[in-house]
């Protein structure tokens, strides 16, 4: 499994790396935006070509290091559980759930603290509220977040009480 400093390490490392990496790299091609969150990282290129260019040269920087990418399909992309669209004009983002995602959450039956099961509902509204751009899609995931712990056998009156 190795060591559980390997993650810490290998972020302290990128991040001073990356630094100078974005300095040498053709100023031309530069990304108008780059943002990394441990390994991922969401870029914004002028042109779609760029990304490419860009790719081979952060892979010829380190020897163990390999960057894909994933590009926007229908003017859109996940990254993280955030679901990035492109308006005309903006960008707007909400809760991203990949494929696999079962709607399994902790049961509200299980023999655990009240307090777990509250703070799971009340994680779950907050995340809707940050990521969310506007309030049509924080209805949205309040009906998906109420329908999925629903599944999970919590009660309406608690889901209600803390909506």
């Amino acid at each position: 499994m190795g060591s559980p400093l390997g993650p810490t390490l290998a972020n302290i490392f990128l991040g001073h790396k990356e630094l100078q990496w974005l300095n040498d790299f053709p100023a031309h091609y530069k990304p108008s935006y780059y943002k990394r969150y441990v390994d991922d990282i969401f870029v914004l290129f002028k042109d779609e070509s760029h990304l490419e260019q860009f790719k081979a040269y952060f892979n010829t920087q380190h020897p163990n290091m390999n960057f894909t990418s994933e590009t926007e399909q229908d003017n859109a992309l996940p990254f993280l559980d955030v679901y990035v669209t492109r308006d005309q004009s903006c960008f707007n983002t909400s809760v991203y759930r990949k494929p696999t995602f079962s709607g399994v959450y902790t049961n509200y039956d299980s023999y655990i603290p009240m307090i777990y099961k509250t703070g799971l509902v009340s994680t779950l509204l907050q995340r809707s509220f940050r990521i969310c751009t506007n309030w049509i899609q924080v209805d949205t995931e309040i009906k998906k977040i109420k329908t999925i712990l629903t599944m999970n056998a919590y009660p309406n009156m608690l889901l209600d009480r803390k909506i």
